[in-house]
């Protein structure tokens, strides 16, 4: 059941349903509401919601998404920070609940939900998205066991704030960008921080309507003029060291070569999960991967891509060099030239093994981000 970070049009997405961030009252509010609105069409989308009536605080109605191309509508309302003294943190968990429950029993297969509450609500954005994948993640775990149908749901971002998230959680990987990558802006932020303008979907709407499969996954660094310090270049370069270690993965014996070359990645995949004793359901929730690729990851003739492979090293908290052999039965290696695989390399050296932070790391920095379903 994974869960995907996108920046996207939230109207123009082609879901079972979407999640729309309402007014308590019946009424047209502002930002992705009134962007809703305006694409499913006001007159006929407000009559139902006038039938719903007044929600209260995390309570949830449905509606059809009558021009949008997804199918319904899930409606949920918030309420604005506080600095925390009216319990604003457990009502937005409850807002992200009820949900997914809603969408859930709409037998619904993909939900976009857009990353709420950091806009006009106003709560730290550190916070918010915490919550958010905690809560998504664990509602989605706690269906597997229910053997519910599983779920695919997108947090969807629009604005420049969110991708800021990395560089404050994280500084010194973006000094390590910044070190590998001198000339290169990496950070999408870096393209939209000077800019005040709404989204460009908010102002105007896109003729091209993405369909689901667009979003399938298997198949800022700024540039700093100031001198330096010789303590801090010394310091950088000591950094960017510990980021590439010689890794030794040539067996001492020769049938110890033999052996290792004789696994297939299916093969070394099973076993790892038997020597360390890891739930199946834990794992694929943990890489990110639903049930039916996991099934073709334990056939011993799927080629995964790395990608997927990179997720299960991920899942399997495997430590770098551990790593690299598995990447290897697969046909990959480390990419030291590779932004994918220097992110992944800083978490893993962390023993930081959460793939929604890794992912947000990815995301922010442009990167593709790990996890996948089965297209």
């Amino acid at each position: 059941m994974p869960l995907q970070i996108v920046r996207e049009d939230i109207t123009l997405m082609a879901v079972d349903a979407i999640v729309n961030p309402a007014d308590q009252e019946p009424r047209v509010g502002s930002g992705v509401e009134r962007a809703i609105y305006e694409a499913a069409g006001y007159g006929q989308l407000l009559e139902q919601r006038r039938k719903i009536g007044r929600l209260a605080p995390g309570a949830v109605g449905i509606t059809e998404a009558f021009g949008l191309p997804a199918k319904h509508i899930i409606h949920v309302a918030g309420i604005p920070w506080m600095e925390g003294t009216y319990e604003e943190l457990p009502m937005l968990r409850s807002c992200y609940e009820n949900a997914l429950r809603c969408a859930e029993e709409q037998g619904c297969r993909s939900l976009a939900i857009p990353f709420q509450a950091a806009g006009y609500l106003g709560y730290p954005k550190e916070l918010a998205l915490k919550i958010a994948t905690e809560t998504i993640r664990s509602f989605l775990k706690d269906a597997e066991t229910r053997k519910q149908e599983e779920l695919l749901v997108y947090l969807v971002v629009y604005d420049s704030g969110f991708v800021k998230l990395t560089d404050r959680l994280y500084p010194e990987l973006r000094q390590l960008l910044r070190d590998r990558f001198e000339n290169v802006c990496c950070s999408i932020a870096d393209d939209l921080q000077e800019s005040n303008e709404p989204p460009t979907w908010l102002r105007k709407r896109k003729n091209k309507i993405r369909k689901l499969d667009d979003f399938a996954v298997e198949d800022s660094v700024e540039t700093c003029a100031a001198a330096e310090s010789e303590d801090s270049l010394v310091e950088k370069r000591q950094l960017a060291k510990s980021m590439h270690p010689k890794v030794n993965l040539k067996p001492q014996r020769l049938e110890d070569l033999l052996k290792l070359q004789a696994l297939t990645f299916s093969q070394r995949l099973l076993k790892l999960l038997d020597e360390r004793g890891i739930n199946y359901v834990d794992f694929y929730n943990r890489a990110n991967i639903d049930r039916k690729l996991f099934s073709k990851l334990k056939n011993k003739d799927y080629k995964p891509s790395k990608n997927t492979v990179l997720a299960v090293v991920v899942g399997l908290k495997l430590d770098e060099a551990e790593a690299a052999e598995l990447m290897a039965s697969a046909g990959y290696a480390w990419n030291d030239s590779d932004r994918t695989d220097i992110i992944v390399r800083f978490f893993i050296r962390r023993h930081e093994y959460d793939i929604d932070k890794l992912n947000c790391a990815l995301f922010d920095y442009g990167e593709k981000t790990l996890g996948a379903r089965l297209a």
